[in-house]
């Protein structure tokens, strides 16, 4: 706790001290001029934190990479959208691992993972979407049901708040993304 109120002190003395050099020189702020220097200094995470930051890296590429198969076999532009941001969250996902300086677990052959069980994920999903295009929805609509599931608990799992903003943002997307899945399973009942 003395380690958080002396880097948070830390923190402030920096934010505060910045705009008062910035107003020195006459008027003249020279801060747009150079880089600053500020380090932002981040708490550690803790081993569930991690451990979570690295499920959810392979469960984005998960995603990704279902959704990459099944453009490939339907013609409709949902598969190949939600994979593009499906990427976009992977790419978030390991940004936060070079942030905080964690090993990526990610494999970069599409439809492989380090974690067994989401193999068999992998797997299982793939093979129910290649029977119909009503399958590969209901797929889509199963991964992105886990995924917020599991967003949810990696929120409720961290105090980082980096990691917070990131979750949130891909819960936001997880939950368009099952809203448009449901909406065109709904039109073929």
């Amino acid at each position: 706790k003395t380690t958080q109120l002396i880097t948070t002190a830390f923190i402030t003395a920096i934010l505060v001290a910045s705009p008062m050099s910035a107003m020195a020189g006459k008027g003249k702020s020279t801060a747009s001029k150079r880089p600053s220097t500020a380090t932002v200094v981040l708490a550690p995470l803790t081993d569930p934190e991690i451990a979570m930051l690295k499920w959810m890296r392979e469960e984005e590429k998960l995603a990704r990479d279902i959704y990459v198969a099944m453009s490939t076999k339907y013609s409709q532009n949902i598969f190949k959208n939600i994979a593009a941001s499906e990427q976009k969250h992977f790419d978030a996902i390991g940004e936060k691992l070079v942030l905080y300086g964690i090993d990526d677990p990610a494999i970069d052959a599409p439809g492989f993972f380090s974690v067994q069980e989401l193999q068999d994920m992998y797997d299982a999903l793939l093979a129910k979407g290649w029977i119909s295009y009503a399958d590969a929805l209901e797929v889509g609509v199963a991964i992105e049901e886990e995924d917020i599931v599991d967003l949810e608990a990696a929120l409720a799992g961290t105090t980082s708040r980096p990691l917070t903003k990131t979750y949130q943002q891909l819960l936001k997307g997880s939950e368009n993304h099952l809203r448009s899945f449901e909406k065109l399973l709904s039109r073929l009942k």
